[in-house]
């Protein structure tokens, strides 16, 4: 069976990615996988809760072409 990955992009503030950190939570019954593309501290966070797997910081160099 394939493993499910799952990458979300977030440009919201605190308040407005926690509210998702449950529906996040369900995702995690079907990918088994997931990574957040946010600013670094709520990132940090939701990896430190174990809410998603990885984070990737959205101000990142790596990331600005997705913007372009």
């Amino acid at each position: 069976m394939e493993e499910k990955k799952l990458l979300l992009v977030h440009h919201g503030a605190l308040g407005d990615v926690v509210v998702t950190f449950p529906i996040i939570l369900r995702l995690k019954k079907i990918y088994r996988h997931i990574d957040l593309l946010c600013q670094i501290k709520l990132g940090k966070l939701a990896k430190v809760i174990n809410v998603v797997d990885a984070y990737f910081p959205l101000d990142s160099a790596s990331f600005a072409s997705v913007f372009t």
